[in-house]
């Protein structure tokens, strides 16, 4: 018998949504705290794209964009 396995994490962070936002959908705040270089073309259809180095980066496309709510 296969078991569906899960994993979930909670982070309590001390800063608006706003804030939060930025720091997740914006290149300046995903560099201040995840990764050296990063560029975000906003929206739906946009992409994410997300460097640690030569050989250590990748690029992802944007298919949930609801500003200050969710982002995927």
């Amino acid at each position: 018998i296969e078991m569906p396995r899960t994993q979930s994490h909670e982070i309590v962070v001390d800063a608006t949504p706003e804030e939060v936002w930025r720091l997740l959908t914006e290149a300046e705040g995903l560099t201040r705290w995840f990764t050296p270089e990063a560029r975000v073309e906003p929206g739906v259809g946009g992409k994410l794209w997300l460097s640690w180095g030569e050989g250590m980066s990748g690029e992802g496309p944007i298919h949930l964009w609801e500003p200050g709510k969710a982002f995927g």
